[in-house]
């Protein structure tokens, strides 16, 4: 079993060193190190390679929680992919041999280890570690969806596993996503019929004190990604699994004696929820909102770390005039602005529709029973068309367009003695 792990990075020196002395301490062999590093500026990268990391740089402005590992296990050469963060520690020296040893089995083609809480982590974070990742191992597939809802899709890539072959399989995460591209890959295994394993056994130190604010823009995040993945949410609720947590952590809460964080907890369910909600509504949204709201505003960057939105602006105005010059409508009316009557005023406020939507508009105003028939005022005009009119052939004999050209030809055709034409050819 040859093991690739991947470890994306960006200025992780603080304690760098320290994880990367506890992977080379690890009792497997047969294993390679590989960082993709989003140009940190410290000295990460200085690091990595002197503990013969194989180092991958590329600019911060590409990185992609997705595409970046996608990135780099391109560039891996073991049948067994190891994802891990770069502030997730190893508590012992066989975590990653606990955690690859599932996937020995053959209907086992991923696998995930426990999250245990760093020593400064508060009452809340304790219980999110404690619920989501237990004290015992077990396998989830396709037929826990009913039982375990969302939860069947939990795998986080701060420590897990996949066989390579199979992760390509799969078309591996997904390229261009916010976040919980982990979540959308084991969602793919499982709906392809594999199964996950949890190694309890497998363990990491990690834990995050987030603020009630960092929290609503993680779980907008969340939304944003999962909405992206329509598909998962046609499977699975994650509210219905929301609902079984809260009630968990008040029990907890209330057992450990933590009475003040019960108010607390109780913010910080209404941040996650309206946080989660306003993601899945992020198409309504403006960029330069959905950038506030985010915990990645990086996300709404183009590559070259400029807002998406203003290149939107740009890129729609540039639409529009293509279409202004591309676009041209003929429009026939007997009676047209300023005449207000029969006709008349309906077919002046489509034209003025047409208009706004970037159509160039050409009028011809002409009454096909009065040919000679003249507006009082006519000199009159409507903003954003052009009218011609008086007599009709005259008229469309000002408009050099294909419809116009094409209605002379059959005007011309109609016109014409059939016997005459006849005769000529005999």
């Amino acid at each position: 079993m040859n093991i690739s792990i991947i470890i994306p990075t960006y200025n992780a020196s603080k304690n760098f060193r320290t994880f990367l002395e506890r992977i080379k301490a690890q009792t497997i062999s047969n294993y390679e190190i590989i960082v993709i590093d989003s140009s940190s500026q410290d000295n990460t990268i200085d690091i990595a390679r002197e503990f013969g990391a194989k180092v991958i740089v590329i600019p911060k402005s590409e990185f992609n929680h997705g595409g970046t590992r996608n990135r780099a296990s391109r560039e891996a050469k073991g049948d067994i992919l190891v994802f891990m963060t770069q502030d997730a520690i190893p508590v012992n020296e066989i975590c990653i041999e606990n955690l690859v040893q599932p996937l020995n089995e053959p209907d086992i083609v991923a696998s995930y280890g426990r999250h245990i809480s760093n020593s400064d982590a508060v009452p809340i974070e304790k219980f999110a570690r404690l619920f989501n990742y237990p004290d015992r191992s077990f396998v989830k597939n396709r037929s826990d969806i009913k039982g375990l809802g969302i939860k069947t899709f939990l795998f986080p890539n701060v420590c897990a596993a996949v066989k390579k072959d199979i992760f390509q399989e799969v078309n591996r995460f997904p390229e261009n996503i916010i976040m919980n591209e982990d979540f959308v890959l084991a969602a793919k295994l499982i709906d392809r019929g594999y199964g996950i394993a949890y190694a309890s056994d497998a363990m990491v130190y990690h834990s995050h004190n987030y603020s009630l604010n960092e929290k609503f823009k993680r779980y907008f995040d969340i939304g944003v990604a999962l909405k992206s993945q329509q598909w998962i949410l046609n499977i699975v609720k994650a509210e219905v699994e929301g609902g079984r947590y809260l009630y968990n952590e008040l029990k907890y809460l209330l057992k450990e004696k933590q009475w003040k964080w019960v108010p607390y907890m109780y913010f910080e369910s209404l941040a996650k929820f309206t946080g989660y909600r306003l993601g899945l509504l992020e198409k309504r949204i403006p960029v330069h909102i959905k950038r506030l709201l985010s915990m990645h505003s990086f996300y709404w960057n183009d590559n070259n770390g400029k807002p998406i939105e203003v290149n939107e602006a740009k890129k729609e105005r540039h639409e529009t005039q293509k279409v202004k010059i591309n676009k041209r409508v003929l429009f026939l009316s007997p009676f047209f602005y300023p005449e207000m009557i029969s006709t008349g005023k309906y077919n002046s406020y489509l034209v003025k529709v047409l208009v706004n939507r970037g159509y160039s508009v050409d009028v011809v105003a002409s009454h096909p029973l009065y040919p000679d028939w003249k507006p009082k005022i006519s000199k009159a005009d409507l903003q954003g068309c052009t009218i011609h009119r008086g007599g009709l052939w005259d008229a469309l004999s000002k408009i050099n367009c294909i419809a116009t050209n094409l209605f002379r030809i059959m005007v011309c055709l109609a016109c014409s003695d059939p016997n005459k034409s006849n005769q000529k050819k005999s």
